[in-house]
């Protein structure tokens, strides 16, 4: 009961905050929830205001709004499931909560274009929040299934691929390598969603998901990223050479790190379960047989894919 009468009030603020209102108003409404309220409708603020920061074409407000009435309608038919929103409150939410943040989010985002807008933005800019959030709200609330969850965050490593590239072509390389920890984060959520469970550091590849009751959406899974590894390789490879020297080694290492990245959950993925030495530090990563020792990545000239 108590659960549902918050869920109440806070919907009735994002309404307000939504219609004008502003959050000191908000809150001497509710002061008895005005801790737990406040970095909720900060956030939305904050949503609402970037989103105004556009002026989107017509044909880009008409595909921001399909969209937002097809995610609407999509959420009308689950049920309720509770979820921890990060780094807001550590209140259990539920998701008609989520679902209202989704529905400001959409309704003032959608309705401006901005998340047409937002979608190539980069760490740094201004829209760039905004495409985090759409990402959010796709993956806590429209992806519901683990499969379909794996899928989001392999979208997401692929995205972040992209970035590196953009980051490293105007020079901000620091950055890129920040967005590579990104890339593998999203990698390793994708591989745990699937059932294969990755350490911090890599020693020993981990076993294939044993006999996992969704092996076609596995082998998708599987295909999806061996194009995406492909597809961030061939970014990466192609803005390398316009790098100055004194960073070019870092850009190596990126491509080397991120390459490995998808290889150690392809095979992981793979029926054969093939074991690989893959010392992430160690920049190596070859299989694994009798009388076989891993060879140093530089021994070998910088090359990844010299597999045998």
């Amino acid at each position: 009961m108590k659960d549902s009468h918050f869920d109440n009030i806070l919907d009735d603020c994002l309404a307000r905050l939504a219609a004008g209102e502003s959050i000191v108003e908000c809150l001497a409404r509710y002061p008895e929830h005005a801790d737990e309220l406040a970095p909720l409708l900060r956030t939305s603020q904050e949503t609402i205001r970037i989103a105004h920061t556009a002026t989107p074409s017509d044909a880009a407000r008409a595909r921001g709004m399909a969209r937002m009435q097809a995610a609407l309608a999509e959420g009308k038919q689950r049920s309720r499931w509770r979820w921890q929103l990060p780094r807001l409150s550590w209140r259990p939410l539920s998701t008609p909560i989520l679902a209202a943040f989704a529905v400001v989010f959409l309704t003032v985002v959608a309705a401006g274009g901005t998340t047409v807008a937002s979608a190539d933005s980069l760490p740094g800019e201004a829209l760039y929040p905004v495409k985090t959030m759409r990402e959010s709200v796709e993956e806590r609330i429209i992806a519901r299934s683990a499969e379909r969850k794996a899928e989001v965050q392999a979208k997401l490593a692929r995205e972040r691929g992209r970035e590196m590239r953009e980051l490293i072509v105007r020079g901000r390389i620091h950055e890129a390598e920040v967005v590579a920890f990104r890339l593998q984060r999203h990698l390793n959520e994708s591989a745990n969603h699937i059932g294969v469970v990755l350490p911090l550091h890599f020693i020993e590849m981990p076993p294939a998901p044993a006999h996992h009751k969704h092996k076609a959406s596995v082998d998708a899974l599987r295909q999806r990223l061996s194009n995406d590894e492909a597809y961030v390789k061939g970014q990466l490879t192609a803005v390398v050479e316009q790098v100055p020297e004194p960073h070019k080694q870092r850009v190596w290492r990126l491509m080397h790190q991120s390459d490995m990245g998808y290889k150690i959950i392809i095979i992981a993925l793979a029926d054969d379960g093939a074991g690989t030495i893959s010392g992430y530090y160690g920049y190596y990563s070859v299989p694994v047989s009798k009388g076989h020792h891993p060879v140093d990545w530089h021994s070998r000239g910088g090359g990844t894919g010299n597999r045998h």
